[in-house]
């Protein structure tokens, strides 16, 4: 039978009575006895060689309307003394008065905390440690997670979540035996059964036990519409893998100001916004290291705006999310008329709005970069007041390229949707998305590239310079006092002045950037250098005539696709300048990183992207931290390599904050030398037989003339190896990526979606791709 009276210490004894054999040995003890009492308790009850752990538990919690999770403190691996114990049970009642437990009494209405118990219990040591949320009426939607511990409760890191339905024993870590994972997902059941309810369930594992540590119910009950839903298809474009906390701190602030000023411009009163303050502060979500856009948040900002069923179809297309978004109509979010009249006339008559822009943008840029070069000394507080004034200037003026962030979402959404309707093969016709005559700013770094390196071949001494070691090349043609070599350097640094700020995953502040580290371009400078491709960077005409099957549509496709190609290279553009806004950031945080170092209070001036922007700024102003920096940042070192070496999923679901993460990743085929892959064709169509490359990360030394670049997806720094390249094959991406977009200016086969190909595909493969067909199957070596 269930108890009545829902707290930690009674759902124990839930568990303990029903479940004796995988309960660690506990009592329960007043808080309110005297200390002699307290120690002489767990003398009697527990041996002497005994490591506890000792948890608060209050009467009422765990209730539908406040449940009081994750705010008391438990206290693990005491030792049995009297010394220990006491701190520990200090350290334990106290947090029972906590700050934040004072916050939510109040926020709950609820009186203060007059009665409560102790739990002591066995502390156990570990192989593995985690959660479950069991569903009795749904296994599909019980989900377990797995940490790695040397003893529960420290730290849980989540290694694995995966849904009771569909047990993935292959994945499992290997040193617990199948027969005893089996074991365990059989209690877990069990549990599920007799308790009746949703419940969540700490746990240990090793080779020889089983531990159910706690039970408590899932009280914040939701429906599967109410899931939170993290999605990275997008934002992993530009953010790929792990990044660090400055960067995410820093663009979770440009998203909600950028977006609020978008709307601002479109006339969205501002009680609407004040209203909408939370969906627009939360538009993305930073999990186990990795960005995610808040699908949910961004589906009722458009929800704010006009055609909210249309454009919802229009921002899945262009985002290719794993899948469709849940059927929530957010019906508390109105859009205004003035905003819907606003709306149209931006879609329609948008340039003035770009015209302010560029205008404005080069001018805050050229100021800022005038104040940078002045000798004016700044205490750190000063350059903090400077970096946000600038700050709040970019992020104001970004607001007008959202504008055209929406006509190129509208323009390719109804394109796609006439073209499926009036063309025999609508895919080769929006992959025939270029304008001859016209290139987007974003090819001309590739352009550039390409005549440096046709000036260095027909140069003997900066030809032969150019074949050492990138370092060393670079060096010397830093310090040669030949007089050509003087003037091909000085392309070299007008190229870096122009351009410096690309390099792969370049929206990351923390990544280094070419003018940095010239080495890295030069390398890449020598891949140009191995083969002529000046035929490569051009324009390229679609191969076969498009057959209309609606030619009454015609004019009307051409202008859809004319304002989706403009509004392509203007993204391009924006790209660029966005570049240069982050290129400023970065600066400015290294020179705050170095101050700080020199101070003693980081290692390194590269420790300081470790830090949040509120952390950076709470120390600098002298506002408390709950730790130093230098704490901080060690704690995030450890915390971010141990996600980089784990799988990030695309698409991440949960009910709550401490209900875990169910990955969501498509199913993946096996390797073998009937290997089939299928993807979507994104540009050019033609048949490429080409040794891979497989690339999991940007790399400027890795040899990729002529071959084909396998990766999960690419950002803008990638594009200057495409030239080189005979075909991009990703996992994720669409006809809007960048890696599209420049492989089809580029005239060389590209294919998105290919799921599993930087696992199924080794370096050295030689594939047959198809873009005719959206293939790849293997031609030799396996």
């Amino acid at each position: 039978m269930m108890p009545r009276i829902t707290t930690k210490a009674s759902q124990l004894h839930w568990l303990s009575t029903n479940f004796p054999s995988v309960v660690p040995k506990f009592i329960t003890i007043n808080s309110t006895q005297k200390e002699s009492i307290f120690l002489e308790k767990i003398l009697d009850f527990f041996s002497a060689d005994a490591r506890l752990i000792l948890r608060p538990s209050v009467l009422g919690e765990d209730q539908k309307k406040h449940s009081f999770a994750g705010l008391f403190e438990s206290v693990g691996n005491v030792a049995i003394n009297k010394l220990e114990l006491k701190k520990a049970r200090k350290k334990a009642l106290n947090s029972l008065n906590s700050s934040r437990v004072l916050a939510y009494l109040s926020q709950q209405q609820l009186p203060p905390i007059t009665s409560s118990k102790l739990i002591v219990q066995e502390y156990v040591k570990s192989a593995y440690s985690g959660v479950a949320f069991i569903y009795p009426d749904s296994l599909a939607n019980s989900t377990v997670s797995i940490g790695q511990a040397t003893a529960v409760t420290d730290g849980d890191n989540e290694e694995l979540s995966y849904s009771l339905a569909s047990i993935p024993e292959n994945e499992l870590p290997s040193d617990i035996s199948v027969a005893q994972w089996r074991k365990f997902h059989g209690i877990l059941k069990r549990v599920a059964k007799k308790y009746g309810k949703p419940a969540d369930i700490e746990w240990a594992i090793d080779k020889n036990h089983i531990w159910l540590l706690q039970i408590r119910p899932i009280t914040a009950e939701t429906s599967l519409l109410d899931q939170l839903v993290f999605d990275a298809t997008n934002i992993g474009e530009n953010y790929p893998g792990v990044t660090a906390p400055l960067t995410f701190s820093f663009i979770s602030e440009a998203y909600t100001q950028v977006y609020s000023q978008f709307l601002r411009l479109l006339n969205t009163p501002e009680f609407s916004l004040t209203k909408n303050r939370y969906v627009l502060s939360n538009m993305l979500a930073y999990v186990h290291g990795s960005l995610y856009y808040n699908l949910d948040n961004w589906y009722r900002i458009l929800k704010m705006l006009p055609f909210y069923s249309i454009n919802k179809k229009f921002f899945n297309r262009m985002l290719s999310p794993v899948k469709a978004d849940n059927e929530s109509d957010f019906t508390e979010i109105k859009c205004s008329l003035l905003t819907s009249l606003s709306f149209i006339w931006y879609m329609l008559f948008p340039f003035r709005a770009f015209s302010l822009f560029r205008r404005n943008f080069s001018k805050s840029y050229s100021e800022y970069q005038l104040s940078r070069s002045s000798k004016t000394q700044q205490a750190l507080f000063q350059k903090i007041y400077a970096f946000e004034k600038m700050r709040d200037s970019f992020f104001s003026l970004w607001s007008y390229t959202i504008i055209n962030d929406f006509r190129v979402m509208i323009s390719f959404g109804l394109l796609s949707v006439l073209a499926e309707k009036s063309i025999d093969k609508p895919q080769e016709y929006l992959n025939s998305l270029i304008t001859v005559g016209s290139t987007p700013e974003s090819m001309e770094p590739l352009l550039e590239l390409q005549r440096l390196a046709n000036t260095a071949n027909k140069n003997e001494v900066v030809s032969l310079i150019l074949k050492k070691p990138a370092q060393e090349a670079w060096d010397q043609l830093k310090t040669s006092k030949n007089t050509t070599v003087k003037l091909y350097f000085q392309k070299l640094e007008l190229y870096l002045t122009k351009y410096g700020n690309r390099s792969a995953q370049e929206l990351k502040l923390e990544q280094p950037k070419f003018r940095e580290d010239p080495a890295q371009f030069i390398a890449i400078l020598q891949q140009y250098l191995l083969q002529p491709i000046s035929k490569k960077v051009q324009k390229t005409k679609t191969a076969k005539p498009i057959k209309f099957t609606k030619p009454i549509l015609r004019p009307l496709l051409f202008l859809l696709k004319n304002i989706t190609v403009k509004g392509i290279y203007r993204r391009e553009q924006f790209r660029l300048n966005r570049g240069q806004a982050y290129g400023i950031a970065r600066e400015t945080f290294l020179e705050l990183g170095q101050e700080l170092s020199a101070l003693g209070e980081l290692e390194t001036s590269q420790d300081v992207f470790y830090l949040t922007y509120h952390e950076l700024r709470s120390f600098i102003l002298f506002q408390s931290l709950p730790l130093s920096p230098r704490e901080i940042v060690k704690t995030r070192k450890k915390m971010l390599q141990f996600y980089a070496r784990q799988h990030s999923s695309q698409r991440l679901t949960t009910r709550s904050i401490n209900n875990g993460l169910l990955q969501t990743d498509t199913a993946r085929v096996k390797r073998s030398k009937k290997l089939f892959l299928q993807g979507t064709p994104t540009s050019i169509t033609s048949t490429v037989v080409a040794p891979v490359v497989v690339m999991n990360e940007f790399s400027s030394s890795v040899d990729i003339v002529g071959k084909i670049i396998i990766t999960k997806k690419t950002d803008p720094g990638w594009t200057v190896l495409f030239p080189l390249a005979a075909g991009v094959v990703t996992e994720y991406g669409s006809t809007l990526s960048h890696a599209s977009i420049i492989a089809r200016e580029l005239g060389i086969p590209c294919l998105t979606g290919a799921t599993g190909c930087t696992e199924l595909l080794k370096t050295g493969d030689k594939i047959i791709l198809s873009t005719s067909a959206g293939t790849i199957t293997m031609s030799g070596k396996v």
